[in-house]
Parts: C-alpha cells; structure tokens; sequence
C-alpha cells in the first residue's frame, strides 16, 4: 500500500490521486456501464422507508456492486479496497468492518446539493471512496466534487478526470457535487466500522 494515502489520510483526512486506474480499466468499466444503464435505480436521500427522490437536492443514479463477488471489470477496484480496508486499520485504528459500493452516473446539468456522508443517527460511514470511470473531461466541464470543512471552507475543488481517485474521512468533509456539461460517471460507496450486511 502506497504510504502517502496513509499520511495524507492521517495528516490532511483527505487523499487525491490522478490518473488511479489504467485507460484499459476505465474502458473495460465504461463497457459495463454502458451493458447495465437500464437496470440503474434514481438515487434517493433520507433512510430506511422514508427515503426519497428529490431532484432539488441530488440528481444522480446508482446501481449497486457486490464487493464480494464483483463484475469482473471492478475486481481491480475492489482488490485495492480490502488492502485499503487492512492498512487503515492497522495505521489508523479505524476499525473498518465492511464496505459498500456502486456505480453512479450523473446525466448532464444534474448535481448532489452539499451533505456530509454521515447520518445524524448513524456514525458508520468512516472513509468515503469515489473513483472516476467516465473515459473523457475536460477542465471546462464542470461536474467537480467541492469539499468543505466544518466551518464551511472551501478545502478542495476537484475535477473528476478520468481515473482519479478521491479518499477522505466521512465524518470531517461536507461536499457536494456541481452540475456538468457532460455525463459524469464513478464507482464510490464508504468503509464502514460495523457490520452493514
């Protein structure tokens, strides 16, 4: 495991790599992505039952992913996420359990209002991971992932070009995502410190 995500997620509670996965992964993904659009779901907020679609507050449509018997064009991604899941925990006591993830897609102009990845009545979100697959972007795009801190500070403006990662610590970071001109495609979900399944 690369010692700079550890220092950077100790340090900074936030960790940003560009160009993560291969051109050839990002192809392979945006196949399957291409192959399941019709089975995507719209992404609601709130919990449980009383979950909702609110295009005013986010815009986006996910498809869940298995971790533990992944698409094969995600085994990559997933590998990386137990090691992950292993060296957290042994630097920085995080007392990971498990993970979720899944496939989120934004059509063009829709956007996720500012949150924090917490709930108020659930703290087990602890890292939150987010890995771009969309295979093009441009700077003028638009679609970046704003990062806040507690006071509300702009800490981080990111563009999602392809194959980048972001990592960062789900209770500190409130964030949002802005509208784009273009199709934003990503694999995220969280590291969770209890069971979730």
């Amino acid at each position: 495991m690369n010692h700079k995500i550890i220092e950077s997620l100790s340090k900074k509670g936030i960790y940003i790599e560009d160009e993560f996965l291969s051109k050839e992964s990002l192809m392979n993904m945006n196949s399957y992505f291409d192959n399941q659009l019709n089975h995507f779901s719209e992404a609601r907020v709130g919990l449980g039952k009383a979950k909702i679609r609110d295009d005013k507050i986010r815009g986006d449509f996910s498809l869940w992913i298995d971790s533990i018997h992944p698409p094969n064009e995600f085994e990559s991604i997933i590998s990386f996420l137990n090691s992950l899941k292993l060296e957290v925990n042994q630097s920085l006591f995080l007392g990971i359990k498990e993970y979720e993830c899944h496939l989120a897609y934004y059509p063009p102009g829709k956007f996720y209002k500012k949150h924090l990845d917490q709930f108020s009545n659930d703290s087990s979100r602890t890292l939150t991971f987010i890995f771009y697959v969309h295979e093009t972007w441009a700077n003028n795009d638009g679609g970046e992932l704003v990062i806040y801190d507690k006071n509300g500070n702009v800490v981080e403006k990111i563009i999602p070009t392809p194959g980048k990662m972001v990592l960062f610590l789900s209770s500190d970071f409130p964030h949002e995502v802005l509208p784009g001109n273009r199709e934003r495609r990503s694999f995220t979900g969280w590291m969770h410190n209890k069971i979730i399944n």
